[in-house]
């Protein structure tokens, strides 16, 4: 890992180019529809900001029948008035409401309901998202003193209907040229979570803003156009937090994957694959062989130093993959790719006999997915470990039932060793864990798959 705080031609501080009486504009949209349930969480996650900014801040509901819109008037009338207690320079809020072609529709006619604003940062927060607090305090102050900073995004987090927090993932590293390729669609790379990702109004011009004839990806889109221009700079820290419930839009993963599929196939190019097939190279030796190639720009606190510290910082380094020996020889197995239902990595835990990498399936279904080099039969392990008793285990690849069985009760007294058996196309495959009931949850040690013929 770099721990350089300075890159040439980029991580510039500018802590001098501005005088103290500037002061930014956040311009924030909220797309909504049938929202009562948590508008108002949304709404106060936004004006209850403190700080040296002003907010221009604009909901755009496309017809709600369920009361959001009586929400979102009570909200107008309130900051109107002298009692709320604002925390920043200026609140403007303003609403509209009408039939749409869908969130990104919204987006876009909120955005120029809003207009410009000299030097104005952006983002949009969907309305059954939330702001965390200091969130705009954070990305102006960094917006302020790092001048090359277009496009910024914190640790992706995610809170149950409730509004209580579950899980923070790890902080994401997204290389300029792997962003702008589009290999983060969450298939073979991680996606870029939305919800805590501001830009400067400028690179939004330049990009042209999101497609309204979307209705699913178009932010996956937008960030393909945007880091043609810019880096993404992930910081250490949670910005914002997404919900997540069964009435959202991108519940189903595989509508929005068609979606994605469908922006790819407007321009068609094998640019895409050799990014993919040079990325995938580079990973498979990057554990032993440092290589900027790969790296991203990532703030971090320092508080010896009490500062936040920019760096570039390598996509992180697979673990190390068993090999296997048999009569027909020897060689590395593949190690699994955690797309979704998992926890972010843990561990190390030495006096649990736990090494690191260690994750917890915690979702009713998990994909794990296997980059195989050739077609053929696979046999897949998963070291694990249980801690109830009737957890049952489902687990499929495609249309095709690969195990279905009760899981024994193992505590931390020894470990599992799941084993099953796949054919395997070549190129990615993905296998879905289930697990009932719904509550369950899987400590996964280590999974990987390799070629069957070792029996």
């Amino acid at each position: 890992m770099s721990k350089r705080s300075w890159v040439p031609g980029f991580l510039r501080s500018h802590c001098d180019m501005e005088d103290d009486s500037y002061i930014p504009t956040f311009l924030i949209v909220t797309p909504s529809f049938n929202s009562a349930a948590y508008i108002d969480e949304t709404i106060a996650s936004v004006v209850t900001q403190r700080g040296r900014f002003r907010i221009r801040y604009h909901v755009q509901d496309g017809g709600s029948k369920d009361g959001t819109l009586e929400k979102v008037q009570q909200w107008d009338a309130r900051l109107k008035s002298e009692i709320f207690p604002a925390g920043c320079e200026a609140i403007e809020f303003s609403h509209a409401s009408r039939a749409d072609r869908g969130m990104y529709d919204a987006i876009a006619a909120g955005f120029e309901r809003l207009g410009a604003a000299q030097t104005a940062y952006m983002t949009w927060l969907n309305s059954d998202d939330c702001l965390m607090p200091g969130a705009l305090s954070f990305v102006a102050g960094m917006f302020r003193k790092f001048a090359d900073i277009s496009l910024l995004g914190g640790r992706p987090c995610e809170m149950d209907e409730a509004g209580v927090r579950v899980r923070v993932h790890d902080v994401q590293v997204y290389a300029q040229r792997t962003l702008a390729a589009g290999l983060h669609d969450g298939r073979k790379l991680a996606f870029v979570m939305q919800e805590g990702t501001f830009w400067r109004d400028a690179l939004w011009k330049r990009a042209g803003g999101v497609r309204s004839d979307l209705r699913l990806a178009s932010d996956f889109d937008l960030w393909r156009r945007f880091a043609a221009q810019a880096q993404f700079v992930s910081a250490d820290i949670v910005l914002a937090a997404h919900r997540r419930h069964a009435a959202q839009l991108t519940h189903s993963h595989e509508a929005y994957y068609r979606e994605i599929d469908a922006i790819l196939s407007e321009h068609p190019s094998d640019a895409r694959e050799r990014e993919w097939d040079c990325f995938r190279r580079w990973h498979a030796r990057s554990a032993s062989t440092p290589d900027p190639s790969f790296s991203g720009p990532v703030l971090s606190y320092i508080p010896g130093d009490q500062r936040w510290n920019l760096e570039m910082r390598p996509y992180p380094a697979p673990l190390n993959a068993a090999v296997y020996v048999s009569s027909a020889g020897a060689g590395c197995a593949l190690p699994a790719r955690y797309l979704s239902g998992f926890s972010g990595e843990d561990g190390p835990y030495p006096n649990l006999n736990l090494p690191a990498g260690i994750r917890t399936a915690g979702e009713q279904v998990a994909l794990i997915q296997f980059d195989a080099p050739a077609a053929g039969g696979y046999r897949i392990w998963m070291r694990f470990r249980t801690f109830s008793n009737g957890t049952q285990a489902a687990v499929t690849h495609g249309a095709r039932k690969l195990l279905d069985t009760k899981l024994p009760l193992t505590s931390h007294e020894r470990d599992g060793l799941l084993s099953v058996d796949a054919e395997f196309a070549r190129g990615l495959n993905t296998v879905a864990l289930t697990l009932m009931p719904p509550a369950s949850r899987l400590l996964v040690i280590s999974c990987e798959a390799a070629p069957r013929f070792l029996d």
